[in-house]
């Protein structure tokens, strides 16, 4: 209730630009279009796989039905999906848009990647690194793999901010490049952790890659307003709003 009341859309003096619609993503070009709707469809069959993986054939978690009915439900859900992103875009597909309201689809789909390298692979490591520590360490709790693995989640109090700065810097394109190739350096020598290395060397090892991963998810914030300022609070992840 307190941010509701006090927190604003925008700082004080600036425009908030209200999208013309909801429902999609604006493009301004068939092209775009059609590439927009390519880059929902790895969402839907990851969904399907899922599913997949989880009925008979997999952890025999859902009955074979139950998975059938989810496709469908996954076809239909897809279906409105593409009809709602029509019908946000049939005006300026139809007739067309000045040559200032242009912008390319790829900058959204760089930034989508973007996400998914940053953001995503945050939250594939915090999901198992507790359990990495207590299976490669001996003699470690279940506790003090969690405090330790915590280091990794720890950082984003001063990484995230770091990486936005970086980018008001040194450059949006240049920072988040710099940041991507530290965290894949980052989790290449986290890959070569063993029972053998020392904890505290392995705690400082996951806090080095944990500083380019959140630092390269600030550097994905600050490319945003970047792409289209009217739709600066509507960019998308694969269809889905992101903040």
């Amino acid at each position: 209730m307190f941010f509701y009341i006090v927190a604003r859309n925008t700082p004080k003096g600036s425009t908030y630009f209200k999208p013309k619609k909801s429902g999609g993503l604006e493009v301004t070009s068939w092209k775009d279009f059609y590439f927009y709707l390519f880059m929902n469809i790895p969402m839907y069959i990851a969904l399907a796989v899922l599913a997949w993986k989880l009925s008979p054939s997999g952890v025999k978690l859902l009955t074979a039905e139950t998975m059938y009915i989810m496709w469908i439900g996954l076809v239909v859900l897809f279906a409105v999906q593409v009809h709602s992103i029509w019908r946000v875009n049939k005006e300026n597909l139809t007739h067309g848009v000045a040559d200032i309201e242009k912008y390319e689809f790829k900058q959204v789909a760089i930034l989508d990647l973007s996400y998914f390298v940053t953001f995503g692979s945050e939250l594939a490591v915090v999901s198992m690194l507790p359990l990495f520590f207590l299976e490669t360490f001996e003699g470690l709790s279940a506790v003090q793999a969690g405090m330790l693995a915590s280091g990794f989640a720890f950082m984003n109090l001063v990484a995230r901010p770091t990486g936005g700065w970086f980018s008001d810097k040194f450059g949006r394109r240049k920072s988040l490049m710099i940041l991507v190739g530290g965290l894949a350096i980052g989790y290449m020598v986290l890959s070569q952790v063993t029972g053998a290395w020392a904890i505290p060397l392995a705690v400082i090892a996951t806090m080095c890659c944990s500083f380019f991963v959140q630092a390269g998810e600030g550097a994905v914030f600050a490319i945003v307003p970047l792409v289209k300022r009217r739709m600066t609070g509507q960019i998308l992840w694969n269809g889905r709003r992101i903040w």
